[in-house]
């Protein structure tokens, strides 16, 4: 809370106490990540409409799909992740999509 700049420093605390250092380096870690979470959070929701996510780890998404349904499943899926939020339009994003039996052996695939 209360994060704020200092000269060269990025200081954070509550108003009243004693402020704390943080490295500027944490800082954008730390707001790349709360970005990138919101960005998969988004693509979850709207994945979810198409197919059931079985589950979610990080930066991956996992479905479980007929064999005979994969490539339609991971054009719509494909197009889903490569799209930008309306709030960071310019935002970079490729996604690698892979299939296998189990998550252990996934290969992945061109799309």
């Amino acid at each position: 809370p209360n994060l704020r700049k200092k000269g060269f420093d990025f200081l954070f605390g509550p108003k009243g106490e004693e402020p704390q250092k943080i490295w500027g380096g944490v800082v954008t870690e730390n707001v790349t990540q709360a970005l990138a979470r919101d960005v998969i959070a988004l693509h979850t929701l709207e994945a979810s409409k198409y197919y059931d996510v079985k589950l979610m780890c990080h930066d991956s998404l996992i479905f479980i799909i007929k064999n005979d349904e994969v490539a339609e499943a991971s054009e719509v899926i494909a197009k889903i992740m490569r799209t930008p939020p309306t709030w960071g339009s310019d935002i970079p994003l490729d996604v690698e999509i892979g299939v296998g039996d189990n998550y252990g052996d996934l290969d992945v695939i061109q799309i």
